[in-house]
């Protein structure tokens, strides 16, 4: 038997509705577009913190950029171990706070090298979120609506990125590059303090 073609409307409808009627994924769902929010107003003025602000320069930016793409892959390689010891949810909650104070420390920072620090533990948190999320959708989700699930977190994710990015710039034309970025903090904190 051949398959009935879908919509991605239609997709994404089967997604919410399986969200919908299970409390952790609700929540997941509001933490995710959460932390897209606060991804959106750290990387739209991010450029603009370090050369402004830290006067960092293009290279300083590139160091900054790389050290939370270092943290990345170190977040990525201790996953495992980490989920282990901290179990899957523990894990997740703690991502998401220490992703948040990172981004905080960053926002704070008053050289070049203490903003690349924090974004190093930055991309740890960021990784580990991630990764961590990603398996447990792939362990409690049935395998015909892992990808439809998945397209609603990522679309979530999407969404808040955007306004997080447009808030980004209004408040940086109301203050300074730095306030972004301690805002998106605090929103991340909150975010996995709540969870």
């Amino acid at each position: 038997p051949t398959e009935q073609p879908t919509s991605v409307r239609g997709e994404l409808r089967d997604g919410f509705a399986f969200i919908r009627g299970r409390p952790f994924f609700r929540a997941a769902v509001v933490v995710w577009s959460t932390l897209g929010f606060a991804l959106g107003l750290a990387i739209a003025t991010l450029v603009l913190f370090v050369l402004q602000t830290l006067d960092g320069g293009s290279l300083g930016f590139a160091a900054v950029v790389t050290a939370g793409a270092v943290g990345i892959v170190v977040g990525n390689l201790f996953a495992g171990r980490l989920e282990r010891r901290l179990r899957p949810g523990g894990l997740l909650v703690s991502a998401v706070t220490v992703g948040g104070v990172a981004l905080l420390a960053t926002g704070a920072a008053p050289v070049l090298g203490v903003a690349a620090l924090a974004q190093g533990v930055w991309g740890i948190g960021f990784a580990l979120a991630n990764t961590e999320m990603v398996t447990i959708r792939q362990r409690l989700v049935p395998d015909a609506l892992l990808g439809r699930v998945t397209g609603v977190f990522g679309l979530a994710s999407s969404l808040g990125m955007v306004v997080g990015a447009v808030i980004g710039g209004l408040l940086t034309d109301l203050g300074t590059p730095r306030v972004p970025l301690l805002v998106a903090g605090v929103v991340q904190i909150g975010a996995g303090l709540g969870w």
